[in-house]
Parts: structure tokens; sequence; C-alpha cells
């Protein structure tokens, strides 16, 4: 078969790439990764990586400059296909590359919706989804989600699919398919924590904030939204809880005395370094607080509970199941979420909603047999 291209903007997108790569080199299938990411620390780098880097400081510019970057890509490499994994600006311009020059888009992690159009991850998540063509979804829900937006689910009731029935291959010429392969952010927790990994609940909550989190239409004025988070914060001091904060991205939000230029340097989103020290730390905490639709996700990978400064969230097990509280900036919401985490766990789901950590399996069988 053809070449792959991977597009990697972020971190977790960077680790679920080379989950795949592994399993796709044993196959001697060229697959390059096109990361906006730093990889000198990463573990098993593939040898193709090819960098994505851009000066452009405003979204649109960003993704402007990216729509060339990766256009000279495809145009070098020719690919069969392209493979996304988050929603990253990278993503983005992917899929405009991938919608003008007719190569076909593979988007894993399809089909979640928070349904908040005010949001810009709900935004690009549908972008994405309705430009790709073959859909990968983590989980029934997702797979859902597509099939009510009319695309072809298989099977209908978003079951994830058996390993056998990825190698068969299917046919694409009818328009774009969507499966439940289950969720490739398994394996890649596993990539990047290694056998180090122990589920030890420290007597600390962390706090992780995105970039995004004080320019979410859905929760509010900005400067209202950072005063109540910061009032929340003032009362589970009082009551001696131990807080521990990270930032993804270090000159946006609050400053802690962060004076330091080597800890900013540190706290840099694109460094894998940061990523995992932050998978580590949520893996420690008795309890996260974040607005991060990815760090809930991890939480809930990792068995951290997790109280969500949201209203919404794409990822409804974790909430069905109890390991995610959506408080919004309500201090009282708040307070109340991280006190029953801390004196009550949640119970370990007898059946992970987002697979059985065979999704990459998934994910290289179906490329290998569609492409």
């Amino acid at each position: 078969m053809g070449c792959i291209v991977a597009i990697a903007g972020h971190p977790s997108e960077l680790l679920q790439a080379q989950t795949v790569s592994v399993e796709l080199a044993k196959r001697n299938v060229d697959f390059v990764v096109a990361s906006q990411v730093s990889v000198l620390d990463l573990p098993a780098v593939s040898p193709k990586v090819q960098k994505l880097k851009t000066t452009a400081t405003t979204p649109c510019g960003k993704v402007s400059r990216l729509v060339k970057r990766i256009e000279q890509l495809l145009d070098h490499f020719k690919p069969v296909a392209v493979v996304t994994f988050g929603l990253s600006d990278a993503a983005i311009a992917a899929a405009l590359c991938c919608s003008r020059l007719g190569v076909p888009l593979v988007h894993v992690g399809a089909g979640l919706r928070s349904f908040d159009r005010t949001s810009m991850e709900e935004r690009t998540r549908i972008l994405l989804d309705h430009t790709a063509t073959l859909l990968l979804c983590p989980s029934v829900t997702a797979a859902a989600n597509l099939r009510r937006e009319s695309i072809r689910t298989i099977p209908p009731d978003g079951q994830m699919v058996p390993e056998e029935f990825c190698t068969e291959g299917i046919s694409l010429s009818r328009g774009p398919i969507a499966l439940n392969v289950g969720d490739v952010e398994v394996e890649a927790l596993a990539f990047a924590l290694g056998e180090r990994r122990t589920r030890s609940s420290g007597d600390y909550a962390l706090i992780a904030l995105s970039t995004n989190f004080l320019n979410h239409g859905s929760l509010g004025d900005s400067r209202a939204r950072q005063e109540l988070l910061e009032a929340a914060v003032h009362d589970l001091s009082k009551l001696g809880i131990d807080l521990f904060a990270v930032y993804e991205q270090p000159s946006g939000l609050w400053s802690f005395d962060r004076t330091d230029t080597d800890a900013e340097k540190r706290n840099d989103p694109s460094s894998f370094v940061f990523y995992e020290l932050t998978l580590r730390l949520i893996e420690s905490a008795a309890v996260l607080i974040t607005d991060s639709t990815q760090m809930q996700r991890d939480a809930f990978l990792l068995r951290t509970p997790c109280v969500s400064l949201c209203n919404v969230t794409p990822l409804v097990e974790t909430v069905a199941l109890g390991w995610n509280v959506l408080a919004g900036t309500d201090p009282t919401r708040i307070r109340m979420a991280v006190l029953r985490f801390l004196h009550s766990h949640p119970s370990r789901p007898a059946v992970n909603p987002y697979g059985d950590g065979r999704a990459t399996m998934r994910v290289v069988r179906l490329l290998t047999s569609c492409f």
C-alpha cells in the first residue's frame, strides 16, 4: 500500500499517532507523522517525523500557515490517506487540504458531541467529522451521534466492531462510514507512562486549565469566570485541601507567583515532557479540576475523579458512571463535588465504555485494508 500521513498538533495526538506507527511499522507500512509537538523526549519516536511549525499568533493565521505546510507534505509524500487524532489547528488545516486535494481523511476519535455550538471545540468536531471519509469512533454514543447526522454507521447500533471485521476491507465508494473501534487513548496512555504507571491516590487536588478556559462563550464573561474560579480555589484552601495547578499555556491564565522563566519553559504545552508530567500528576491526584475535555478523558482512563469547570461535556459516559461532575464555575458546586470525591471514590466500571484496549489494532487493520 502507499504512504499514510498522520497529523499531530497536541502531545495527546502525537502519542496516539505513535501507538499506531509502531503497529504499522510491523507491517512495513510507510507512515509519516507531521507534528507541531516537540518529540525530543518521546519514547520510540517514528524515524519519519516532519515538523509543523508556525510563527503566526492568530487562530486563522496559524491555520493558514499550517495549510501551506501540510499541502507541501501531501504533494511530496502523495499519501493514500491522512489521519487526524484530535481537534488541533493542524487537524483543521489537514481537513481543509484533504477536502481541496481529494485525499481521504481518517478521523480517529470521531462523533464526540457536547451539543454546545458556542464552543470552538464543538465546531471543530463537526468540521472534521463532516470532512472525513472514514470516521473511527471511541464509543457507542459517538457512533450514535454520527448516525443521527446521517453518516452511515457500521453496525447501525454503533456497537464496537470485531477485529476480524476490520481486515475484510470496507468500501468507501458509497460515502463516509463511521465505526466504533474504541479509544486509542487507552493504549496511548500505556505507551506514554509505560511500566511506571501506579494508581496511588494522592492527597492533593490538581487544577488543570486549558488555553480556551477564559474564552469559552457558554460559561459567561471571562473576568467573572476567573473571579468565580478564584473564589472556589480560596474556599478549597480554607478547608485545608492542598492544590496544585498546571496550565496548557503559561502566559494566558493565572499567575501563582510564576516568575521563574525556566519553569515557564517547562510548562510549554507543545512539550511532551510537560504533558507526561501532567498525566502523572492526574494519575496521582485525589481529584482533578479542569475545563479540558482531553484531561477529563485522561482522568477517567487513569481512574482519577474529575470535577469539570463546564456545563456540558461530550464524554457523557464519564458523568453517567459517576467519575465526572459538571460543576461549571459555581464555587459551591465545585467545593461540594471535590469534597464528595475526597470522601468517596467512585466505583470502578465493570466495562470500559471506551473499549477493550485493542483500538489501535482495529485502526491499523482498517487503514491497511481500506487504503
